[in-house]
């Protein structure tokens, strides 16, 4: 009950109930406004941290005052006296109370918010390592087999064109040549897919594409051989399965984020986009390019077609948005990380005299597997 009543005023009262307004006596006390109808009859009580500015106070206007937890309730109060005593006493006359629990609230989700970001972002790469080691080799198989499906879509690259059956022995036959080198769980598939964009790609389980675009800018089949070497060893250290673990880790993120839900097809097409834009990180392609001058040098294949490679990639690839002769932008490795870097690293290696990896013929047969 609302006592110690210090001001009375005259004002036009609805209660929310009705469109009625009805004139009435209302009295400032310690604890809020006391509202008294004709009869002197106590309608309504409504105490100060409920009373609120109904709009903004104008000069020709009345004030307009409505109570928080009435919906609908206002009063009309004619002249301005009285302002200055509801300025006084009403603590949220002009803005809303701080929610302090809300507040809280928001603040414990936000901190665990930045906790999972900054888990994302420099956490989860450290830990991308193991957890990759612990995916069942047929899940990471069949993963990759979808990524496959969607980074070809992604290049408008078929496959299917790419059948030559002198060309699939002759890239069978260097690539049982690099991978007799290794001690690895992979199984390595390697297929060529009909694209003019120079690329080419490894996913998770060991599935390697080569774009033709890449087959048909090289000038030597050491080239090509230093290109699926690169790829191999990317396979071999684990990035592309790393990679999926931290896309994933980024599509949750996003999800908490955005609001949208996504789904196992959202995240292939995220891990494809990267693996499409060749953005692995630049210890990862350091690491790669040292494995495959390894597997390289085991195979008794020169090192000096991967340099040749990238010099030519280096050198189409410096002016931004340079189209080759097809008018396709330069992509694969174009944009990887210090790519003079890795040239230069690769140069200082050893260079041994070294046969052709394949015969001039498996060479022509490659080059023809579109056709």
């Amino acid at each position: 009950m609302i006592s110690d009543i210090s001001v009375r005023f005259e004002a036009r009262y609805s209660d929310g109930q009705s469109a009625e307004q009805h004139d009435v006596a209302v009295y400032c006390a310690i604890q809020g406004l006391i509202i008294e109808n004709a009869k002197s009859q106590r309608i309504s009580e409504w105490d100060w941290k409920d009373v609120k500015l109904a709009e903004a106070l104008t000069a020709d206007r009345p004030i307009r005052l409505q109570n928080r937890s009435l919906e609908g309730a206002r009063l009309a109060i004619p002249g301005r006296p009285i302002l200055s005593q509801l300025e006084q006493l009403a603590p949220y006359l002009e803005g809303d109370p701080v929610n302090r629990a809300g507040i809280q609230k928001f603040a414990i989700i936000g901190t665990l918010f930045l906790c999972f970001a900054l888990f994302v972002i420099y956490g989860l790469p450290r830990i991308a390592g193991p957890l990759a080691e612990s995916i069942p080799m047929e899940w990471e198989e069949e993963i990759g087999e979808g990524v496959v499906k969607t980074v070809t879509k992604i290049f408008g690259a078929d496959e299917s064109k790419c059948k030559n059956p002198a060309g699939l022995a002759a890239l069978q036959h260097l690539t049982d040549r690099l991978a007799a080198t290794v001690d690895t769980p992979y199984r390595f598939k390697v297929r060529v897919a009909k694209s003019k964009v120079v690329n080419a790609f490894a996913t998770p389980g060991g599935h390697i594409v080569i774009l033709n675009g890449l087959i048909e800018k090289a000038d030597s089949p050491e080239e090509v051989a230093g290109v699926l070497a690169h790829e191999m060893a990317h396979v071999i250290k684990r990035h592309p399965a790393k990679a999926l673990i931290h896309a994933y880790g980024w599509s949750i993120l996003i999800r908490a984020l955005t609001g949208v839900s996504g789904s196992s097809g959202d995240l292939a097409s995220g891990f494809a986009l990267h693996l499409a834009n060749a953005s692995y990180s630049r210890s990862n392609e350091a690491e790669a390019d040292e494995t495959a001058i390894e597997i390289l040098t085991l195979a008794k294949i020169s090192n000096t077609g991967l340099v040749s490679f990238f010099q030519k990639l280096l050198k189409e690839g410096k002016v931004e948005g340079k189209s080759n002769d097809d008018g396709l932008v330069l992509k694969y490795l174009a944009s990887h990380p210090a790519l003079r870097e890795r040239i230069d690293a690769i140069q200082a290696k050893p260079k041994p005299s070294r046969g052709a990896p394949i015969s001039e013929d498996d060479w022509q047969a490659i080059r023809d597997i579109c056709d």
